[in-house]
């Protein structure tokens, strides 16, 4: 992938821009998930500016950025893949002192690479990965490497990247209202992910309550049945003994009747 064509006139741009932006926003609201939307866009994007190569990074909760999308020639991508014996798409990016990455989201300003050694080079800390990065940069043959911020109401959510071999013009202010869009987009995704998360938290929270209350109840119930048997019992044992106090009365007066009919004829 990545746009080899010739890259549109100044109105066909913003057209373009705009039915990718529509058929981005399209995507979203039929629940389509958001690294495929996010693909679509980095291919979208190399097509209409002519780009050799188009990336998506998102920012991540523990700090890091996920290589998220990638439009590029699938030679290139399996030879630097080969080379450093990485999965390029799912690659997390530490953000360092001195990371163009780290510049981009620090200052939330688009900046322009030409150090091609250098821009392979931040993407890792670890040394025995950076490494790789003159050997990285003689496959890929980009001659200039620009990073945009994803940023929606002031916060930033990760890089829309894009490189070129030739002279293809960077078509930055266009690029940079295409990202402002891509990121409402990101967020809107995000809060909906969000939502989803926090009504499974909630549902399964209902469902643990409705288990110990369902426990409780069965227990209360199990109790009130052994109750309920421990009265019939004791109700038994309440007529047995009334029963056999009644037999007493009966055997003692019994008694003093035999006492009494002795006693006259002794007489």
């Amino acid at each position: 992938m990545g746009g080899n064509g010739s890259v549109p006139g100044r109105n066909g741009l913003e057209s373009a821009q705009l039915l990718l932006l529509k058929e981005i926003s399209e995507s979203a609201n039929r629940g389509v998930a958001l690294d495929e939307i996010l693909q679509r866009a980095v291919e979208g994007v190399a097509d209409i500016f002519g780009y050799d190569a188009c990336d998506v990074f998102l920012l991540e909760d523990d700090g890091c950025l996920r290589y998220a999308a990638l439009a590029i020639d699938s030679a290139v991508k399996a030879a630097v893949e080969r080379l450093t014996g990485l999965t390029i798409i799912g690659f997390r990016i530490p953000l360092f002192d001195g990371s163009c990455f780290k510049e981009v989201l620090d200052s939330g300003r688009p900046i322009v690479l030409d150090d091609m050694v250098r821009v392979f080079e931040d993407f890792t800390d670890d040394k025995r990965l950076r490494r790789f990065a003159p050997g990285v940069a003689r496959i890929v043959g980009f001659k200039k490497v620009l990073r945009v911020p994803l940023i929606s109401n002031g916060r930033a959510l990760g890089v829309l990247g894009a490189a070129v071999k030739g002279d293809v013009p960077l078509e930055l202010p266009a690029l940079e209202l295409f990202s402002a869009h891509l990121a409402v987009v990101v967020e809107r995704m995000h809060l909906e992910e969000q939502v989803k998360e926090y009504t499974r938290e909630l549902e399964r929270k209902v469902e643990e309550r409705t288990a110990q209350l369902k426990i409780a109840y069965e227990k209360v119930s199990a109790a009130l049945e052994e109750l309920e048997e421990k009265n019939a019992e004791l109700e038994r044992f309440n007529r047995f003994m009334v029963g056999r106090e009644l037999k007493m009365v009966e055997l003692k007066k019994k008694i003093k009747e035999l006492e009494a009919r002795l006693m006259n004829e002794k007489r």
